[in-house]
């Protein structure tokens, strides 16, 4: 073979890597840039904010955990995209996609109730319904972000982006430090947890 033939086969090798979500025993997300990844939600969760008459502490609890996981969806767009410079867009369904992993279809990152349906629910349930479950299955190029609750979701969110090594120490961008990689992939995993504590919040009393 001769050393044009051997450069072109390296070439198509190397294009037929970079554009398939899949490489190595990771899922890739990203390569060199470009997103391969589809972030799939219920359409309720990106609804904008409801009323809750009458203020009643369950009704305003359920809207208050749905508002966290529709920025949290915006969050993991955002910074998936901050940190590769790839587009990562949100598309909502109401029901389960059909798993295509090739290089037209991208990874399918399914959040809350549509990675409940494809997976099931955390190995690991937590008081007050704080479980969550990151999956990451690379023969059907899906990622599963699962919780026992709008909140846990958030978590399984949060949990990807933390092993990423995204940071926040305080509010606003001068609290962020966000890695900046060009490529970004996930082992594959089934890893369910919970919070340290029960409960996280600021109150006071008197």
């Amino acid at each position: 073979m001769t050393r044009l033939a051997w450069w072109l086969v390296a070439v198509v090798a190397s294009i037929a890597c970079s554009s398939t979500p899949v490489a190595a025993g990771k899922l890739n997300l990203a390569v060199d840039g470009r997103g391969l990844a589809m972030i799939y939600v219920h359409p309720s969760v990106m609804e904008p904010d409801r009323n809750t008459p009458g203020n009643k502490t369950r009704e305003v609890e359920t809207e208050t955990q749905r508002r966290r996981l529709r920025e949290s969806v915006k969050d993991l767009t955002l910074y998936l995209g901050t940190m590769s410079g790839a587009r990562v867009e949100v598309q909502t369904a109401t029901v389960l996609p059909e798993p295509k992993p090739t290089a037209a279809m991208p990874v399918q990152i399914l959040i809350g109730d549509l990675a409940t349906a494809a997976f099931g629910g955390p190995a690991k349930p937590y008081p007050f319904k704080q479980g969550f479950r990151v999956v990451v299955d690379i023969k059907s190029a899906r990622v599963a972000l699962i919780g026992e609750s709008d909140l846990a979701v958030s978590y399984a969110i949060y949990e990807i982006l933390d092993r990423f090594g995204c940071r926040w120490f305080m509010p606003g961008e001068r609290g962020e430090v966000i890695p900046q990689m060009k490529s970004i992939a996930l082992e594959e995993m089934d890893f369910s947890s919970h919070p340290g504590t029960i409960y996280r919040g600021i109150w006071y009393g008197d």
